[in-house]
């Protein structure tokens, strides 16, 4: 997962609250980090790593519309994304996980999965 990019959440209590927009200081919705990653066939990885705010700016959004990807990481390159020869010397991707000390890495689906499931506990309360 952090392969591509995942975020590191404490638990699931603190993606729903930053989701929800509930104000957290560590991790707000204006300073979070947008991450994304390409894979070139030739090797090494490219790594967008913005400001949510500048993200949306230079329309980052642009990069779901990749169809391989080859053209993933030229968006990425495009977008201004840094190149590592070596996917472990990206600090973003932290795959020696050396910049986080505590805490799980959550993909999507599964935030998105225990963000319904606190919503249908917060209803039946």
């Amino acid at each position: 997962m952090r392969q591509l990019g995942a975020i590191w959440w404490a638990n699931e209590g603190t993606y729903a609250e930053y989701v929800i927009g509930m104000d957290l200081p560590a991790r707000s919705k204006e300073d979070s980090e947008v991450i994304r990653v390409g894979y070139p066939a030739t090797g090494g990885v490219w790594v967008l790593n913005l400001p949510e705010k500048e993200a949306s700016k230079r329309g980052v959004g642009v990069i779901h519309n990749a169809h391989s990807m080859e053209e993933l990481c030229r968006v990425i390159e495009s977008l201004g994304g840094v190149f590592y020869a070596h996917p472990d010397e990206s600090p973003e991707l932290d795959l020696k996980g050396e910049g986080r000390s505590s805490g799980r890495c959550w993909s999507e689906m599964e935030l998105d999965a225990e963000l319904r499931k606190m919503e249908v506990e917060m209803k039946n309360k």
